[in-house]
């Protein structure tokens, strides 16, 4: 494509709603769709699957090499264990670059792309049109997260639930390679007491003039 494609950058915490808002975005706006934690959990799935240390890092990126990742799509990947492993092996420097550049590769063949990670806004793609940074209390987020893997036949408990997104969240925040945190251009929005519906009302108003004005320079 000779246009640069409109890149909506979503970040955030575990648990805020992110990769929700995300898709129903990319919907929403007829965009591509990418959740770059998917790219971590296949590799953490094979990582668990085939007894890699997880401190092995030529090892896993080795399995990182072999995969195919357009299979991540339609391969169940949010188990606590997978997610668990996810954030581990997301703090090496070697397995963050070899991915990088796909998720830089990913909205080339599109008009726009919707792309949901921990690291998009600051690092993958710094010059996005929009960036949004959804978070909301961890509390909050352990509560959504319970419930879900309730409803999925899971048995853990809110406090072990609770437990691992402050572990997942402090990691990917004190990482030294991409730490998460909002880029100092990106819309936060709080979802602690905003249903999807609602957050999805405020991120388009909050960005339809952007995808308006990009359409009309088409």
């Amino acid at each position: 494509m000779s246009k640069k494609p409109f890149i909506i950058a979503v970040d955030g915490t575990s648990g805020s709603g992110k990769g929700t808002l995300s898709a129903r975005l990319a919907k929403h706006y007829e965009f591509a769709m990418l959740d770059t934690g998917k790219i971590y959990r296949l590799v953490a799935s094979e990582v668990l699957k085939t007894g890699v240390d997880i401190s092995d890092i030529p090892g896993i990126l080795s399995l990182a090499n072999s995969l195919d990742f357009s299979l991540a799509p339609s391969c169940n990947l949010h188990t606590q264990e997978i997610s668990k492993c996810a954030s581990q092996i997301a703090v090496y420097p070697e397995l963050r670059s070899r991915l990088n550049q796909m998720q830089r590769d990913f909205p080339n063949n599109y008009k726009g792309a919707v792309v949901d990670g921990r690291d998009i806004g600051t690092v993958i793609f710094p010059d996005a049109q929009i960036k949004f940074f959804i978070t909301a209390s961890i509390e909050i987020c352990a509560e959504r997260r319970f419930k879900q893997l309730q409803n999925e036949g899971n048995l853990l408990s809110y406090a072990d639930v609770l437990r691992d997104l402050r572990e997942r969240d402090t990691r990917d925040a004190e990482r030294k390679v991409a730490p998460s945190h909002a880029a100092s251009d990106a819309i936060v929005i709080d979802t602690s007491y905003l249903d999807a519906n609602s957050v999805l009302e405020l991120a388009i108003s909050l960005s339809q003039k952007h995808v308006n004005d990009y359409s009309k320079s088409a």
